[in-house]
């Protein structure tokens, strides 16, 4: 037997029944309407909605959204995973991530004057992702992007992100 998972009101999986989940395609800042077609979906038989989540504009959205809405909502997020922590604020009942297109950039805090970033060599931690270090191939000296196409929905990863390799800059003094 398959594990039961709730969302909201609804279970899916294990021995619950079928669950019809569908998506709208509408902006979901567009509550008007989002609501129009989640009505119309209801309507149709529609048990679970997803919508997407891709910036503040549509987490306002989906806030307003969920307020308005019984069935469950669940937030589509494929960029941003702060995008999931705001759709969590905004009362999602479920949270679904690509992950093959789910990136994270690192912002980097150094001395810039005595140090110059160098190269970064990849970390065992984010497989099947690739580091962009900036315009044709050059480190960035403010923040290092990684992005992911290939990632399987299962991988969890751990360990090293990425190691970041400096050079003293000529004239900088040590400590």
């Amino acid at each position: 037997m398959k594990k039961e998972i709730r969302v909201g009101d609804t279970l899916i999986g294990g021995t619950a029944p079928i669950t019809i989940q569908s998506m709208c395609n509408t902006p979901t800042e567009d509550v008007d309407a989002t609501m129009e077609q989640i009505r119309r979906l209801e309507d149709a038989g529609c048990e679970i909605i997803r919508l997407t989540v891709p910036d503040e504009n549509a987490v306002e959205g989906f806030r307003e959204i969920k307020r308005r809405t019984r069935i469950p909502v669940v937030a589509d997020i494929h960029f941003d995973y702060r995008m999931a922590i705001a759709a969590i604020d905004a009362g999602a009942d479920k949270i679904r991530i690509n992950p093959g297109i789910v990136s994270l950039i690192l912002d980097l805090n150094y001395d810039n004057t005595a140090l110059e970033l160098v190269d970064l060599i990849p970390g065992d931690a984010l497989t099947g992702g690739t580091w962009i270090k900036g315009e044709n191939g050059a480190v960035s000296q403010d923040s290092i992007y990684w992005t992911n196409n290939l990632a399987m929905a299962d991988e969890v990863g751990t360990g090293t992100l990425v190691a970041l390799k400096f050079r003293m800059k000529e004239g900088a003094e040590y400590g």
